[in-house]
């Protein structure tokens, strides 16, 4: 590839852009115009390597997500081979590590949302090497609260031990849930189940022997603040 046709031999010297290329096997030849046979070329080679950037593709910004949710951050990188991940609500004055020392390569990061409600968050990637190769974001992405609410038994049923009831729920943005019963307004209570698909909506319970007056069901979302109880005792 001709670098220039018309630099003057008196300089002795020619300032030349390096292209954007990749290789190792790179070699500069020079020769006279008007006599060819005159021509000098690199004793080896030298290499061209790419300039280090890195793009974010997800999250592009007016997204909404919440609490707890997992998020698959994606980005592309170019002469970078480890990258840090870091999350923040007020534009990067301050910010949250989300992920340290990942392979570039990988492009991709599944993140668990903060616990950081707010209309303005932002993801950047950064060369864990120098700083200043990143990207961020520019639009902001919303987090939200989940929503979680018991139906059933909200209060004034009774059953009997050994009744097989089904406890139901509505949830929005929750991934698993915990479930337990109390006898004595929460002052000790027991769990029914853990780690529960939410989006079912519903568990099935056998009543267990109890003789109370008092009791309760609660409904908690494993990554979030969102729970409910049962309004009334049954």
């Amino acid at each position: 590839r001709t670098v220039s046709s018309t630099s003057g031999a008196a300089s002795k010297k020619y300032s030349w852009t390096v292209p954007a290329e990749n290789s190792t096997n790179c070699m500069l030849r020079i020769s006279d115009t008007t006599n060819p046979s005159r021509v000098d070329t690199s004793d080896g080679y030298f290499a061209i390597e790419p300039k280090a950037a890195i793009t974010i593709t997800s999250p592009a910004g007016g997204e909404s997500f919440y609490v707890g949710q997992e998020v698959t951050i994606e980005w592309t990188a170019t002469g970078v081979s480890r990258v840090d991940i870091a999350f923040s609500i007020d534009d990067f004055d301050t910010y949250e590590i989300v992920a340290e020392d990942i392979d570039a390569g990988l492009e991709s990061f599944v993140w668990t949302v903060s616990d950081s409600v707010s209309t303005k968050g932002q993801i950047a990637v950064y060369d864990a090497s120098n700083v200043e190769t990143l990207d961020v974001n520019v639009k902001y992405f919303s987090i939200l609260m989940p929503i979680l609410s018991l139906t059933y038994p909200n209060g004034g049923e009774s059953f009997k031990t050994g009744d097989r009831i089904t406890i139901r729920w509505t949830s929005t943005g929750v991934r698993d849930v915990l479930i337990l019963y109390s006898t004595d307004d929460w002052d000790t209570y027991k769990e029914i189940v853990v780690d529960f698909d939410a989006t079912k909506g519903q568990y099935a319970w056998t009543v267990p022997d109890l003789n109370s007056a008092k009791c309760r069901i609660g409904i908690v979302d494993e990554y979030s603040d969102a729970a409910d109880q049962s309004e009334n005792y049954f």
